[in-house]
């Protein structure tokens, strides 16, 4: 098996998304602060695209007047945030819901009594800037009676260390499942520039069936275990895929 891998670098929200919520009430400037007061609170804030986190954003109206056509509003800094995340949603709005508004995202609250004070809980999902991909992985199988065997493996370092790996050896476990194999194994020949790669199959449930001077067969037990496509991946299949 050849695997080339590049560390992948995860976005960290606190960096690219600094000063990641401000209140937007279209009033003048606040007067001496009241409790209770307008706040944010993130979710933990490191994640890889395509995941999602939380930021929970509360306004208080501390004037003794209704504000009308209240709104939450998220930035970022330096990096707009439209361009790190989309949104998935936003609690506790009227039918507006949330928006996009220039570089920022919104939440319409509606008319805002004095005293009174609105949360919502965005749920925001990392963008993949590196948008389509193209091909960036192989996988050649042998199957005799009831093994199944990976003989290559080749995934672009364009994605290594994003879990697509994991993805494609899902799909091969339960493919090999599907066709009656009970044994998928594999075998890892060290190289120069496939290193990184050495506990791919220990990572995902192998157990060691043989060594050798050339290297090492790993095998899966198809009936007691089982690898788990990541949840933030969605697999589409061609239409002429054979099974």
């Amino acid at each position: 098996m050849t695997i080339m891998q590049r560390s992948w670098r995860r976005t960290t929200i606190l960096s690219s998304v600094a000063a990641l919520a401000t209140v937007f009430l279209a009033i003048a400037p606040a007067a001496q602060a009241d409790t209770p007061s307008s706040a944010v609170e993130v979710s933990p804030t490191t994640v890889v695209p395509g995941q999602t986190f939380t930021v929970t954003q509360t306004i208080h109206n501390d004037r003794d007047f209704t504000v009308t056509f209240a709104k939450g509003a998220i930035y970022g800094t330096p990096t707009p945030i439209t361009d790190v995340v989309d949104v998935v949603s936003c609690t506790n709005t009227t039918a507006v819901g949330c928006f996009q508004a220039g570089s920022s995202y919104r939440a319409a609250f509606g008319d805002l009594e004095a005293g009174g004070t609105k949360t919502t809980v965005w749920t925001l999902r990392v963008k993949d800037k590196y948008a389509d991909n193209g091909l960036v992985g192989v996988a050649i199988l042998r199957t005799e009676a009831e093994i199944c065997e990976i003989d290559s493996f080749l995934m672009s370092c364009r994605v290594i260390g994003r879990t697509v790996e994991t993805a494609l050896l899902a799909h091969l476990a339960a493919d090999a499942r599907q066709q009656g194999a009970k044994l998928l194994q594999g075998w890892f020949l060290p190289t120069k520039k496939n290193a990184p790669a050495q506990e791919f199959y220990r990572e995902h449930g192998f157990e060691v069936a043989d060594r050798t001077e050339e290297g090492v067969l790993w095998k899966l037990d198809l009936h007691e275990k089982e690898i788990r496509t990541p949840e933030w991946i969605k697999q589409t299949l061609a239409a002429d895929e054979r099974r």
